[in-house]
């Protein structure tokens, strides 16, 4: 509860439910809370859950088997980590309990003032995700250190590949993910059948937004909160790619040889 630890309202235009139902009411309360980042956010019971989706603000690990590393640099790291880990351990679950923890960063947060607008361009980590999307993470037997391996010798390879096919492979994803958000809103939309009005205003100009994006010259452009943007954004995204790719790549040599200094202390 408090500050939404997001960039963009974007995900709550698609609320069902009684998030919906509180969200439209009213249009003064609507405008409100899409200005606002605050919210209350909580699981009515214990539930068990397969998403690739996490957020380590408040977090319990159990690391009894091999956990994969968080990436170095950008926000959400913890959702990068939550991806990896589903490909790492497939049968791996998130416990999320029924209660709510305050989040109140020290600087002052807000959404862009005017009408509402997504959050242009790719933050350094949506590189990650996208890369990950249909990682196959291998037959049962395999060992989380095997995946691991793999996963990061695939990005290696991705990232060592010609700077126009990195440029493509990923040009290709960004523009997958971009209809994604698109037919999500269009989906929604149908189901409460284009009303009120003052919502179906908003989810027009995030898809339109969205389209021009998917058009025009920036699609690749680096968006990192508090970051400033590097002159080759793509040179950038290549390094970091490779840099995660070694980093997993060696994670459980790293890992065995830190257990083995522990036993010998």
């Amino acid at each position: 509860m408090g500050d939404a630890a997001t960039d963009s309202p974007a995900g709550w235009l698609g609320s069902t439910g009684p998030t919906r139902e509180r969200l439209v009411g009213t249009e003064d309360g609507y405008r409100a809370a899409m200005a606002s980042r605050r919210v209350f956010s909580a699981a009515p019971f214990e539930t068990v859950s397969a998403s690739r989706q996490l957020m380590a603000y408040c977090i319990a690990l159990d690391h009894r088997e091999e956990l994969p590393p968080f990436p170095p640099l950008g926000r959400d790291q913890d959702g990068v980590f939550g991806a990896w880990e589903r490909i790492v351990e497939p049968d791996s679950f998130t416990v999320h309990l029924p209660f709510a923890v305050a989040h109140e960063p020290a600087e002052a947060r807000a959404f862009a003032p005017g009408e509402l607008r997504p959050f242009p361009g790719m933050p350094l980590n949506e590189l990650l995700y996208l890369l990950c999307e249909d990682a196959d993470p291998g037959p049962s037997n395999c060992t989380p250190s095997a995946r691991m391996r793999w996963l990061g010798s695939r990005l290696e390879e991705i990232a060592d590949s010609s700077r126009a096919g990195f440029e493509a492979f990923l040009l290709e994803r960004r523009l997958a993910s971009l209809s994604r958000r698109i037919a999500f809103l269009e989906t929604a939309l149908k189901q409460f059948g284009s009303k009120p009005a003052w919502w179906v205003r908003d989810i027009q100009r995030f898809v339109r937004c969205w389209e021009e994006e998917m058009t025009g010259p920036d699609i690749l452009r680096f968006a990192e909160p508090g970051a400033n943007a590097p002159e080759d954004p793509v040179s950038t995204y290549r390094h970091y790619v490779r840099w995660c790719g070694r980093l997993l790549r060696e994670w459980p040599a790293m890992r065995e040889a830190a257990l083995r200094l522990r036993h010998e202390k």
